[in-house]
Formats: C-alpha cells, sequence, structure tokens
C-alpha cells in the first residue's frame, strides 16, 4: 500500500516508515494481543514515522507533508471501504458518515502545509484527489471536474496506466450518478 501512494523514488522513506512499524509490531504483539484492526494499526504506526520525518529538518519536505496528508486523508476513510464479510466497498457505496472528520481534518492541515513552496509533485496531486473525495457531501456533489483536472496534471508528472484507469473509472461514476 505504502508504495503505490509514495512511488519507489522515495522508497527509503517507505522502507524506514514500514520498518518501524514491524519492528514496532514484533515487540508489542508478542506482548499483547495483536489489534482488532492490525492494518490500522501498522498505518497509524507508518504515519507516526512519517511524522518524525517531517518534525526533522533534513527530511521535512513538501512531498513529506503530502505523504502525511495522503496517510490521513486514507485513514480517514479506512474503516468505512471494506463492508461486514472484508470485501471492498466503491466510493460510491461507502457510508461517508463513517468518514473520520478529525483525520480528515488533519490530512488538510498537511496538504496546506505542503504547499507553502514552490513544489508540485505527484503527491499534491493524490492528496488534492482524496481531499476533493473527503469533502464532498455526497458523490453527487463531489468536484468531478477538479478530480478530472488532478487526474491529468498526475498523468503529466508520472505517467501511468493506472491513473489513466483509474481516471477513465472515475468518468463512468460520474455517468452513472450524472
Amino acid at each position: 500500500m505504502l508504495t503505490r501512494r509514495v512511488g519507489v523514488l522515495h522508497i527509503e522513506r517507505i522502507e524506514d516508515a514500514v520498518q518501524m512499524a514491524l519492528m514496532t509490531a514484533l515487540v508489542h504483539w508478542t506482548t499483547h494481543a495483536p489489534p482488532n484492526e492490525p492494518n490500522a494499526w501498522l498505518c497509524r504506526v507508518a504515519d507516526n514515522a512519517f511524522l518524525l520525518l517531517a518534525e526533522h529538518s533534513a527530511s521535512a519536505s513538501p512531498e513529506t507533508f503530502t505523504l502525511l496528508a495522503l496517510m490521513h486523508l486514507h485513514l480517514a476513510r479506512l474503516y468505512s471501504r471494506i463492508d461486514s464479510a472484508g470485501g471492498v466497498l466503491l466510493l460510491e457505496e461507502q457510508d461517508r458518515a463513517q468518514w473520520d472528520r478529525a483525520e480528515i481534518e488533519c490530512g488538510l492541515r498537511w496538504l496546506e502545509r505542503s504547499a507553502h513552496r514552490d513544489v508540485f509533485s505527484r503527491y499534491h496531486a493524490e492528496a488534492g484527489i482524496a481531499a476533493e473525495h473527503c469533502l464532498a457531501p455526497s458523490i453527487q456533489q463531489t468536484r468531478w471536474g477538479e478530480i478530472a483536472n488532478l487526474y491529468a496534471m498526475l498523468e503529466r508528472i508520472a505517467p501511468s496506466p493506472l491513473h489513466a484507469f483509474k481516471q477513465r473509472s472515475r468518468s463512468r461514476a460520474v455517468a452513472r450518478t450524472a
């Protein structure tokens, strides 16, 4: 999940966050039972590792701040993405009332902090897309034009068949909800 979100150019950051999460899990889970939600727990530990990176002058950068924004914006929707049988729910099937508003606000603060320099990376585009979804009161009220613009920017910055696929999927979703 982190390599998909962060990309291979920042693999050192990913490796550090994952290593810290796994080491923490190893220590914690040998003396305590694993948590009910191990994915969320591991994401939280990785988020804490990114917080350490954001606070250190050598690694405090717009990209680090944007990665924190992405983590929080995705954590905000984590529990609404899975149904009771463990299946993945599409965006239009998710109960937005379950989204964690405090996580969304935290993600938006990190995204704002990342915008204070002359840098616009793929992570800014991805966090912008996630923010648009989080800020929309409903699937019908989503600013799909803005999301399409962000996907176009993302495709220019970091071309990927996955981005193009997601943009086409979003277009079909918009057509279904219109």
